[in-house]
């Protein structure tokens, strides 16, 4: 059996935290290339297209990955911003809350927030977008 990699670690490790949201209790999780259909909100999913990595002197790695996490939602059209936000507020704080603790390495910096709503054939649905730099520090052995 082989040694998951560290992004699939971290992957799952979002993956977990966000399971233990309440408003995405009824979410399945996708893979972010997944065209939305209305009979699969709400939903969300968890990628990593890409990291960054550095050795110093020390030899102590420093690896960023930026992570993207998108969630969707269905709610009429006097409720979806405000639940919007309430689902970015809700991500931010188990990222900020629990990530350090599920992986013990990784520290979360939320870069960026977009929001958009939209209709997905009859049903309203809105996204929350969110970019984080997840920053882990390794020593080589």
């Amino acid at each position: 059996m082989t040694t998951p990699h560290a992004r699939g670690v971290l992957r799952n490790a979002i993956r977990t935290l966000l399971s233990t949201e309440p408003l995405l209790a009824d979410a399945s999780h996708v893979l972010s290339s997944t065209k939305v259909d209305e009979d699969q909100v709400p939903l969300y999913s968890v990628s990593i297209p890409s990291e960054e990595e550095t050795t110093d002197s020390s030899s102590l790695t420093t690896v960023v990955s930026h992570v993207v996490i998108a969630a969707t939602i269905a709610a009429g059209a006097d409720q979806i911003e405000d639940q919007l936000d309430h689902l970015g507020e809700a991500i931010r704080a188990k990222m900020v809350g629990g990530l350090r603790v599920e992986t013990g390495v990784a520290t979360p910096d939320l870069k960026r927030t977009e929001f958009k709503t939209g209709q997905t054939g009859a049903t309203l649905t809105g996204t929350v977008m969110m970019l984080w730099h997840v920053t882990a520090y390794l020593r080589d052995a």
